[in-house]
């Protein structure tokens, strides 16, 4: 049965190096010891993907606010700009592609972000993000709050009317950096981008430019 039992090993051969097939496999297997445990059926990352048709500038900036506001109901940060992994957080820390997708669901022009996209839509999610007591009458029949802001915060939020001061501009740009960075004066900046070209053998000088968002100051991104 030689050529019987050459087909069983070429089938575990295939699976060597098949990546897919590993983590498929690897999910399976401890989702069904996940559910066992906790007595749960199913997929484990069940509904991960969802979408919904939003319809007009309105609808779309409650569903950035919505989502925007959730690492802060989770109580994972305090401030929706400090959460990474957001549209807010991502254009708070320069990314433009970010800051062209809120401006839309603000119905303003692409290329307002510093001024009128920032300060307007900080102000929307504070306003839309405040705590709710159990107790409040908004809730109807709901028995649980909403986690969220203190009016506190919505009220310095509204007295600096949205905007961020230089400094916690400034922490945040220095968080999105990536590791390497260099940030100061034109000329700390161009020497240490020298620098990081000679030690790491680059052909191209890395890029220094004075980023607005960081205080003014220069930055070097790799």
């Amino acid at each position: 049965m030689d050529e019987e039992a050459a087909k069983i090993l070429q089938r575990f051969k295939d699976r060597f190096c098949d990546v897919s097939l590993f983590t498929k496999e690897l999910k399976e297997r401890f989702s069904r010891w996940f559910n066992k445990q906790n007595g749960r059926r199913g997929t484990l990352w069940m509904d991960r993907f969802q979408s919904v048709f939003v319809e007009g500038e309105a609808a779309l900036a409650t569903m950035a606010a919505y989502i925007d506001l959730n690492p802060v109901r989770a109580g994972i940060v305090g401030d929706p700009m400090l959460y990474e992994w957001s549209g807010y957080g991502n254009a708070v820390g320069g990314s433009k592609r970010a800051r062209r997708g809120l401006c839309k669901a603000l119905n303003l022009p692409q290329d307002c972000w510093e001024g009128r996209g920032l300060e307007r839509y900080r102000l929307y999610l504070y306003d839309e993000g405040v705590a709710v007591e159990p107790q409040s009458p908004s809730l109807g029949k709901r028995k649980r709050g909403r986690r969220g802001f203190k009016m506190e915060a919505r009220s310095e939020a509204i007295e600096r009317k949205g905007k961020i001061s230089p400094a916690q501009a400034l922490r945040k740009r220095i968080a999105s950096f990536s590791a390497g960075v260099a940030i100061g004066s034109e000329r700390f900046v161009k020497r240490m981008a020298s620098r990081y070209q000679d030690e790491m053998g680059r052909k191209k000088l890395p890029k220094s430019h004075q980023d607005p968002g960081a205080g003014g100051f220069y930055v070097m991104r790799e």
